[in-house]
Order: structure tokens, then sequence, then C-alpha cells
């Protein structure tokens, strides 16, 4: 749904094929809102050792950023 500002809203799940693009000139592109921890998944479809494994970002309630490997845990924290 395109609200009055222009905003795509309540998309709920899917998934696009091919290159997405977001410009949003001076304002934040993307920002990512959930109450699980990890916020973002970033993997290789075609990983000949686990196609289903990747990294996610996250961050915690008291604003540590985190790297997180499927299958290896946290690998890198950031405590601020």
């Amino acid at each position: 749904v395109i609200n009055s500002s222009r905003n795509l809203t309540n998309i709920g799940t899917g998934s696009f094929a091919g290159n997405v693009t977001i410009s949003a000139g001076s304002s934040y592109p993307l920002q990512v809102s959930s109450t699980q921890r990890y916020q973002l998944q970033i993997r290789n479809p075609n990983n000949t050792t686990n196609s289903s494994f990747g990294w996610w970002l996250a961050h915690d309630t008291n604003f540590n950023f985190v790297v997180h490997a499927d299958g290896a845990g946290d690998r890198l924290n950031l405590h601020l």
C-alpha cells in the first residue's frame, strides 16, 4: 500500500527477484525494526556448505552491535 506521503506500508511478507535499489535522497533509506534480536540476514543461497546459513546483523538493548554467523554464534561484538 502506498500512503498519502508516498510511503510503502503493510507489504507483509514476500520476496523480490533481481536487484532492488532504495533511494531516499537525504533521508535514511532503510530502517529495520523488530522485537527480535536479529534484524537483517545476509546470505548466499548458492553456498555449497549450507545454503540456509548466513550472517545476521543485530543489536542488543544496551546498544551493542553484533555480527552473528549461523552455526558459529556471535563473531563480532562492538560494546559501546
